[in-house]
Order: structure tokens, then sequence, then C-alpha cells
């Protein structure tokens, strides 16, 4: 398996990744050097992503209502859960689960501009996702960011919390 990688990656002239554990995988397997370089997302300014919002005329939460949007692609346990109820009810903030690989009857789903409305327009958004995490930089709405229950994509997420110095967001 990591033949194929390595014959595959060491047949490439360049090599970029979007996160600090890629070029350390590069490195080791073909010592390459892989630079990293910023998801396309980020990319775009505030201020292009906000135009392409307002054009759409889509909004993701349509109440005057403040609110916080948790948005987690794997599943957040009970006491998280519990604190994040309980910084909204503290708050008056109404919750907004969006949702993610598992669903109930208490998530929305959004099309990709309400996605990015919604996050733009929350007081406060509490995320496992890495492009939750950007969009909330990137409208600079404050967020919270979980490790995934299944370890996944780790990396990603702390190499964007450490390259803005945000680490205290995890």
């Amino acid at each position: 398996f990591c033949a194929s990688y390595r014959d595959y990656l060491s047949a490439m002239n360049q090599i970029s990744v979007r996160e600090e554990a890629g070029v350390q995988i590069v490195h080791e397997l073909t010592d390459k050097k892989a630079v990293l370089v910023p998801d396309p997302t980020m990319l775009l300014t505030n201020e292009e992503w906000s135009e392409l919002i307002e054009h759409s005329g889509e909004v993701a939460v349509k109440e005057d209502q403040k609110y916080i949007l948790v948005y987690v692609l794997r599943d957040l346990d009970e006491i998280k859960m519990a604190k994040i109820d309980q910084f909204a009810k503290a708050n008056q903030y109404r919750v907004v689960r969006l949702m993610g690989d598992y669903y109930d009857e208490t998530h929305v789903m959004y099309t990709p501009i309400e996605f990015l409305s919604a996050i733009k327009n929350a007081e406060m958004v509490f995320s496992d996702s890495f492009h939750c995490g950007v969009f909330s930089i990137i409208f600079k709405t404050p967020f919270v960011i979980f490790d995934r229950t299944d370890g996944e994509m780790g990396s990603r997420l702390t190499t964007l919390l450490k390259t803005f110095q945000l680490e205290d967001n995890l």
C-alpha cells in the first residue's frame, strides 16, 4: 500500500499539501519536500464570500433571534452538548444544529450558500469540521473546534488553528 503511494508521489514534480502532517508524510515516503499551502476556500476574502451570499439571496436562519451554530460531522458527546446548551441558554441564543454524518429531527439541512450564511451570522460556532473552522475564521465568527470522536482530520484542524494562532479554540 505505502509502496504505491511512494511510487506515485515520487513521480510528481511538485507536491503541495494542506497540513503539516502531510509535509512529513511526503518526506518520509519520498525524501521530497512538499509545500504547505492554504485550503482553496481561503483564497477568497471575507468580502468576496459575503458578496456571494448576498447575491444568492439565500439566508440560513431567517428569524431575528440570535443563534449559535452546532455542526459536527461525528457524534458529539452528551457532556459537550450539555455545555453548549447551557451556554446558549445563559446568552438567550437559539441552538441551530446542522446535519453532519448523522441526522435526527433536531438537525437542519442547508445548501452550501446557506451553510456559509449560517456561519457568517452566528453568534458562535461549535464544530469538528475543518471547513466550518475556515469559514468561521474568514467571517470572524467566534468558534470552538472539537477533536473528532473518530480521530480523523486532527492534523488538518491543528494546522489550521496553529496557522492563525488560534490553538485555544480547540
